[in-house]
C-alpha cells in the first residue's frame, strides 16, 4: 500500500503566493484562504513511495529518481541528463521564451501557458528497473493554481499515488480534497487511459455510478474536484506528457 501524502502539518503558508493576477489577496482573505506550499522534493519522494527506504532525501533522489525531459511540442524524449537535473519547469512555464500561450479550447486545465519542455520523473526499483512514472500536474482550482504529482505504475499505468505540494483552496472544502488521505486512497489502482487516451473523471454527483476510470469527489468542492480531474487528463493527454508516458512504458521491458 503506498504512502499517501496530502497532509499539511508544518507547511509554509503564503498569502497570495503569486496568484494575484487572478484572485486578489482580499478575495483570499475574505474566504479564509491561504496558499499552502510544502517541500516539493519531499512530496515527490513520498508520492513515489520512497520514504520507506530509510535514507536521506538526497540519496533517494540520487539512487531511485531519474528526471526525464520531454519536448511537449512533439512528445519526444530529450536525452540530456545534465540539463534534466538543472531544468526548472515551474520557471519555464512563466517565461514567454520557454512556453506557449494556450487558446481557450486548448487550455483544459486553466493554466494559460504551457512550457515547451516538461520534466517527468522515472522511479527505479532496488534492482534499477523502471518501477513508476511520476507526472507533474497542475490546474487552476477555486482560488489558485494547484500543483502536484501523479505516480503511475510503469507496468500498467494505473495510479499508484497522488500528492499535492501547493494549493490555495477553500478551507474544509477544496482543501479537504487535496489534504485528506482518505480522499487520496480513492485514486489508488484507478485507470486513466481508455483506448490510449486520458479519460479520467472525478464524479461530483454522488448518486452517479463511478468505475475504474473515476473516483468520487468531495461535497462542496466542485471547483477543486474538477481541477484535479482536468489536471490529470491534461498532463496525461496528447498535448502534454501522454505520448511520452506511453513511449516510456512501452520501452520498460
Amino acid at each position: 500500500m503506498p504512502l499517501l501524502i496530502f497532509i499539511i502539518s508544518g507547511a509554509l503558508l503564503l498569502s497570495g503566493c503569486g496568484e494575484s493576477d487572478t484572485v486578489s489577496n482580499n478575495d483570499l482573505k475574505e474566504h479564509g484562504v491561504k496558499v499552502v506550499r510544502l517541500d516539493k522534493r519531499l512530496v515527490l519522494v513520498e508520492t513515489a513511495g520512497l520514504v520507506e527506504k530509510r535514507i536521506s532525501v538526497v540519496k533517494m533522489m540520487e539512487q531511485y529518481v531519474e528526471p526525464q525531459l520531454v519536448d511537449l511540442r512533439t512528445g519526444q524524449l530529450i536525452d540530456d541528463a545534465d540539463f534534466a537535473v538543472t531544468y526548472d519547469q515551474e520557471q519555464a512555464e512563466k517565461d514567454p521564451d520557454q512556453s506557449i500561450e494556450l487558446t481557450r479550447i486548448e487550455d483544459l486545465a486553466g493554466i494559460k501557458r504551457r512550457e515547451n519542455i516538461g520534466k517527468l520523473y522515472l522511479i527505479k526499483g532496488d534492482n534499477g528497473d523502471l518501477d513508476k512514472i511520476l507526472v507533474p500536474i497542475r490546474a487552476y482550482g477555486r482560488f489558485s493554481m494547484i500543483y502536484g504529482f501523479l505516480a503511475l505504475e510503469a507496468e500498467d499505468l494505473t495510479i499508484f499515488n497522488i500528492g499535492f505540494y501547493q494549493h490555495g483552496e477553500t478551507p474544509s472544502l477544496g482543501a479537504e480534497f487535496v489534504n485528506d488521505p482518505g480522499v487520496a486512497k480513492r485514486f489508488v489502482g484507478k485507470k486513466i487511459f481508455r483506448n490510449g487516451h486520458a479519460d479520467f473523471s472525478v464524479i461530483i454527483n454522488h448518486s452517479t455510478f463511478y468505475d475504474e476510470y473515476s473516483v468520487d469527489g468531495v461535497s462542496g468542492a466542485s471547483y477543486t474536484s474538477r481541477a484535479v480531474e482536468r489536471a490529470i487528463n491534461y498532463w496525461c493527454g496528447t498535448s502534454a506528457f501522454g505520448p511520452a508516458i506511453h513511449r516510456i512504458a512501452g520501452k520498460r521491458d
